[in-house]
């Protein structure tokens, strides 16, 4: 949950984080959420600020994270292409086909 706060210590919630959001996102819902309208708001508005809550911290730093890690493991990759080239790669056809059975039941 994000709360924004004035500075009379007032504060409100503003949204939540969904599965697609990023917490910029919530930052500028929250921004556009509370747009005043008078010069005299205008000047409170520069005292306003946006507390972004722990977890939603901890989200942030995680979707940091995972966009540094690499889409597909190269070591692997590499060995059972070199073990297909050389004939060496054995496939466990009923444990293939174990596998896609249960991938199309799990849809």
């Amino acid at each position: 949950m994000v709360n924004i706060s004035n500075n009379n210590g007032m504060s409100k919630p503003v949204g939540t984080l969904n599965e697609k959001g990023s917490a910029q996102d919530l930052q500028n819902q929250a921004a556009n959420k509370n747009q005043p309208s008078t010069q005299a708001s205008n000047n409170a508005r520069s005292a306003d600020r946006v507390e972004l809550s722990s977890q939603v911290r901890s989200l942030k730093q995680l979707e940091e994270s995972v966009k540094n890690l690499p889409e597909v493991d190269s070591e692997k990759v590499a060995s059972i292409k070199a073990a297909i080239e050389s004939g060496d790669y054995q496939i466990d056809y009923d444990r293939l086909a174990s596998a896609i059975s249960k991938f199309e039941s799990d849809l």
